[in-house]
């Protein structure tokens, strides 16, 4: 299938109208439909709020006060908290929150799409942290697969009776603990392991390896140590400490050695 520019933009985004639920979220769940191509979210949690609010937030908007700002800046200057207050105090069970609309300017950064249309994307990641709940990302996940390329290939291989294995190379944890580190410019960037020969850390707060062979791990250098993070946990450098700790609080992250991240599904599909 042909990947267009229109196409590119409808599935990546498509996961922007997310379902904020202002007094929590119900998972969409998956019903059987009379089409097997034609995937159907179960509304039933819809049906059962009182009423909801819809936004549409975009490139387009412009503030109250003042004059109009760029896309990144009024992403950078989103007030969430302020948001979520008034949405609670009217009321609401749900936000349907409209942000790539008009201009298709993504409110979150997306590398493949800044290749593609430089400048369309922000900084901030303003939809993770509308759906700053695991159930409303998974939604915002499936979102996105029902409408994307990758749904396609997959009815297509089943079309063709062929077997398809999915798997990936790891899991993730999300992170809510940020723990301070320090280390030389050569250390990696992960931010559930760091390795290196000059880290600086409280070793209360890590799982440290300061022989790598005895776990099969490369030694770069005669003094090369690991440390690994705990639970959910991750490392954040002390230079603008706050900023990136507040940046990748609640982000889903791997390099550690929690079950979650070392344990990775196998899916068999054949097709019917």
């Amino acid at each position: 299938m042909r990947l267009n520019r229109r196409c590119f933009l409808r599935t990546t985004t498509a996961a922007a109208a997310a379902c904020i639920a202002g007094q929590g979220l119900l998972a969409a769940e998956e019903q059987p439909a009379s089409d097997a191509s034609y995937r159907r979210a179960n509304t039933d949690w819809l049906a059962k709020c009182r009423f909801g609010i819809g936004v549409h937030w975009t490139a387009q908007t412009v503030p109250r006060r003042g004059p109009p700002k760029s896309m990144q800046k009024a992403v950078a200057d989103f007030d969430l908290t302020s948001f979520m207050a008034a949405v609670e105090h009217a009321g609401a069970d749900y936000v349907l929150f409209t942000a790539a609309h008009a201009l298709q300017m993504l409110p979150a950064p997306n590398p493949v799409l800044d290749k593609i249309l430089p400048g369309r994307i922000c900084e901030r990641d303003l939809i993770r942290e509308l759906a700053d709940d695991e159930a409303a990302y998974r939604s915002i996940t499936l979102s996105w697969f029902d409408h994307s390329p990758l749904h396609d290939i997959i009815r297509f291989i089943a079309e063709k009776g062929a077997r398809l294995i999915l798997t990936t190379d790891h899991g993730s944890v999300k992170c809510q603990n940020p723990v301070k580190i320090l280390g030389d410019r050569n250390t990696n960037t992960n931010l559930r392991y760091k390795f290196g020969k000059n880290l600086n850390y409280n070793p209360q707060d890590v799982f440290e390896v300061k022989h790598p062979e005895e776990i099969f791990l490369p030694r770069i250098n005669v003094s090369t140590s690991y440390v690994f993070c705990r639970e959910n946990d991750y490392f954040v450098y002390p230079n603008n400490y706050s900023h990136f700790a507040n940046f990748y609080r609640n982000t889903f992250q791997h390099g550690g050695i929690s079950m979650e991240e070392v344990l990775i599904p196998v899916i068999d599909l054949k097709a019917r």
